[in-house]
């Protein structure tokens, strides 16, 4: 006797739909993972315009906007503070037209979680003769791990302190190079 098999046994269905659960759960996963990374690439991006941007207000008052305290940071300007409602050292910027807008945080339309400091000449064990220097940085990097290896240009440290254990992208600028 000859039995004719015209359809798929429920094993084989079932073995169907696992293979294609799994690709779609994989492929959304390396999705995710692509866009967090272009995220904290427009982070990145962001943090070099304003370092230009502080470029060109220091090229014209010979000095860094000072950073305000905002509540929400210890003493570090963190740009946007919602607790005292200012834009800190972006304000500056913003108002010299060296930006046109407050960078803003690409996973939410708030403000990007900036930090800025301008240290004294000789702060933190640097050498005093390089004068005063600035700290820029991001803490809310998705994709990136304390202390930032993955992106060239992170980095900045003096003796006493280094800023990169702090931060997930930290850039830094001595008056005297």
């Amino acid at each position: 006797m000859k039995k004719n098999k015209n359809g798929f046994t429920l094993i084989e269905l079932l073995v169907v739909i696992s293979i294609i659960g799994f690709i779609a759960v994989a492929s959304m996963i390396a999705f995710n993972s692509a866009r967090m990374g272009s995220r904290d690439a427009q982070r990145i991006a962001n943090i070099g315009q304003i370092s230009k941007a502080l470029d060109l207000y220091y090229d014209k008052y010979s000095h860094w906007p000072d950073p305000s305290s905002d509540a929400c940071s210890e003493g570090w300007d963190e740009g946007f503070c919602e607790e005292d409602g200012g834009d800190g050292f972006i304000q500056a910027l913003e108002n010299e037209g060296f930006v046109s807008k407050t960078p803003s945080d690409p996973s939410f339309s708030g403000a990007q979680a900036l930090k800025y400091y301008v240290y004294e000449e000789g702060s933190e064990g640097c050498d005093s003769n390089k004068g005063k220097f600035y700290i820029l940085g991001v803490t809310d990097l998705e994709t990136d791990t304390r202390p930032t290896t993955k992106y060239s240009g992170s980095g900045f440290s003096c003796p006493n302190r280094d800023w990169q254990e702090e931060f997930d992208y930290v850039i830094g600028k001595f008056e005297i190079n």
